[in-house]
């Protein structure tokens, strides 16, 4: 298994003297953070889309073997609800694809306004995204926590061929039970509390990974996030530590 294991963004103005060297300016940080992990989500997407000049910068700034993972942009996830979106869809992929082998899983949140009596919508979107882009799904909290309906969801998903966002937080920690893989990717959205049983959560995490290392599974994403503009910066260093300890271990 290749784990990539990163955070939500690199703008933490918090890691200087940490994470990043003390007077090392913003314009520096993505060439840092890339220098500590390995992937990084990429949410801008969601409210600016792709923009060519910004990517290429992107690119530039970190070396072979990073993954950007681009949020599908809100125009439409969140405002046209999947309906009508060709125009849309083929810009942004067409902008993300710039990356080239940079471009790891794109992601697509559904809204909270979306429900069973949208399935067909989410199945006819899936159905014409390429298959040589690889997209995952993050449902939200309705969905998961019925057995029903997130059965039918992972069968979208699956008959797709498209991978399911796990999220794990305390709203959606009860029903994680209710979900399984549904492609050759694993994709985790670790929220962070700065609470003593984080280290805990993300101790559990890996011992998922190597279950799913132990059967084959190829690829996963592990992302760390943090509620607020600060970060716990020692969780930071313990999650990297047990990255780079876990990739030691299936090179």
């Amino acid at each position: 298994m290749r784990l990539y294991y990163g955070c939500s963004q690199w703008g933490y103005e918090s890691w200087r003297g940490s994470i990043y060297p003390e007077n090392s300016k913003s314009s520096d940080f993505l060439h840092y953070y890339s220098r500590k992990f390995n992937t990084v989500e990429l949410n801008s997407t969601f409210y600016n889309g792709a923009e060519p000049q910004s990517i290429l910068r992107w690119k530039n700034k970190t070396p072979d073997g990073f993954r950007f993972c681009p949020k599908v942009p809100r125009s439409v996830s969140h405002e046209k609800l999947l309906s009508d979106t060709a125009n849309e869809m083929r810009d942004f992929l067409s902008g993300v694809n710039m990356f080239g082998d940079k471009l790891g899983t794109v992601f697509l949140q559904l809204s909270n306004s979306f429900g069973e009596s949208d399935f067909g919508i989410l199945e006819s979107f899936l159905s014409a995204v390429p298959d040589d882009f690889s997209l995952s799904v993050e449902p939200r909290l309705g969905l998961i926590s019925r057995k029903e309906p997130a059965t039918r969801l992972l069968e979208i998903l699956q008959a797709t061929g498209k991978g399911i966002v796990i999220t794990d937080s305390v709203e959606t920690k009860p029903y994680i039970n209710n979900l399984k893989l549904t492609s050759h990717t694993a994709f985790i959205r670790f929220i962070a509390y700065g609470h003593s049983t984080d280290r805990q959560r993300i101790d559990e995490w890996f011992v998922q990974l190597g279950k799913w290392r132990d059967k084959g599974l190829p690829r996963s994403y592990f992302f760390l996030h943090f509620p607020s503009e600060s970060s716990d910066t020692e969780l930071v260093h313990y999650f990297t530590e047990l990255s780079e300890e876990f990739a030691e271990t299936v090179k």
